[in-house]
């Protein structure tokens, strides 16, 4: 078995064939890799002319044109495959020191279970990142969806979260799929727009509420009630108590929406989405919200509506990736409520390929 510098067409193809590889692992990505200074190689292991495993490694020079190498997300290899994972490591770390690199950086989407991965890892010479990759995944949240409708899905989900669903969709909250020119002016989502939409990978969702439309749904439910509650006998004092409750509830939000109407157009957007469809995954990649819309809940439906998406599509998961701690997360305390998976991922390793590293890090 040998290490072969690959094509773009053949690494696309090979990546292709593989089960779940990170979209950050996609050449799509060079794009804005090569924007944030990095050089771009595509590297993998042959055996008669099939390749076994690559991966697609970043490079840029540090100092002394001594290169620093990054296998973003890892390898697409079989970790569990360790006589090919030492076999491309060894071969890894030649390459490298041959092009004048010093060190190998990745963080693979490694659970921290995973125990004899990550013993193995370390027996072969990855030791903890010493702080060059400042974002990595910590953690990921999973629905399954595997062999389920949306009936399933809604009898897992907590019996709050399905109120505020229903209460999204009486107020006829709708979902819009945005056009480019309807994008936030952000280069970095214009470049994802780009890479992506055309292959149809990508979607800028946001929810917006037609506050006309609502005020008369609310005025009408509350109108309703208060008819009710005449009706409803003197006794049955926890039934008037919660009816009692809902409209006030009601006289809240009618209240809310027209002080909106006073600052804002009639059609105001109250939540974004970015998503990506990937492979057997469709991933919540970004999800925007203001809390003095909170009462709409219309981060809920956004999260509802792709979850019904990925059902139609036959995902077999619905996953959220984050940079950041799971304590005090306000997207993981949004998410809870589907009760999905939380899983938590390695942190960042490194292995030297040249004495080099050790003289740079003094």
């Amino acid at each position: 078995m040998e290490l072969f510098e690959l094509t773009k067409e053949e690494y696309n193809s090979y990546i292709n064939t593989c089960n779940n590889p990170s979209i950050y692992q996609s050449s799509k990505m060079d794009t804005i890799d090569k924007e944030n200074g990095y050089n771009i190689t595509y590297v993998g292991i042959k055996d008669n002319n099939t390749i076994l495993c690559a991966t697609r490694l970043l490079y840029k020079p540090i100092n002394d044109k001594k290169m620093v190498y990054y296998a973003k997300k890892g390898f697409i290899i079989d970790y569990d495959n360790v006589n090919l994972l030492n076999t491309f490591v060894k071969l890894l770390k030649k390459y490298i020191k041959k092009n004048n690199g010093y060190v190998l950086y990745i963080d693979p989407i490694i659970k921290d279970s995973d125990t004899e991965i990550i013993t193995h890892l370390k027996k072969i010479g990855f030791k903890n990142d010493d702080d060059f990759i400042n974002e990595y995944y910590k953690w990921g949240y999973h629905i399954s969806l595997k062999d389920k409708d949306e009936k399933d899905i809604i009898k897992e989900i907590k019996p709050s979260l399905r109120s505020y669903i229903r209460k999204a969709d009486h107020l006829s909250i709708s979902i819009n799929e945005l056009k480019k020119e309807e994008l936030p002016n952000n280069s970095y989502y214009h470049t994802l727009y780009d890479l992506f939409k055309k292959d149809g990978e990508i979607s800028f969702l946001s929810a917006k509420i037609d506050l006309q439309k609502s005020l008369k749904i609310i005025e009408n439910d509350k109108e309703s009630l208060e008819k009710t509650i005449k009706r409803i006998p003197k006794d049955s004092a926890d039934l008037l108590k919660e009816t009692d409750k809902q409209i006030n509830d009601y006289e809240k939000i009618r209240t809310s929406i027209i002080k909106m109407q006073e600052k804002n157009h009639n059609i105001i957007t109250i939540a974004n989405a970015i998503y990506i469809n990937h492979k057997n995954e469709i991933i919540l990649y970004n999800l925007d919200y203001k809390k003095e819309y909170k009462e709409f809940y219309g981060e809920y439906l956004l999260i509802w509506d792709y979850i019904k998406k990925a059902i139609k599509l036959k995902k077999e998961y619905y996953s959220y990736y984050d940079n950041n701690d799971l304590i005090d997360n306000s997207y993981y305390e949004l998410l809870k409520s589907f009760n999905g998976n939380t899983d938590k991922y390695i942190k960042p390793m490194y292995i030297p390929t040249s004495i080099y590293y050790f003289f740079h890090k003094k």
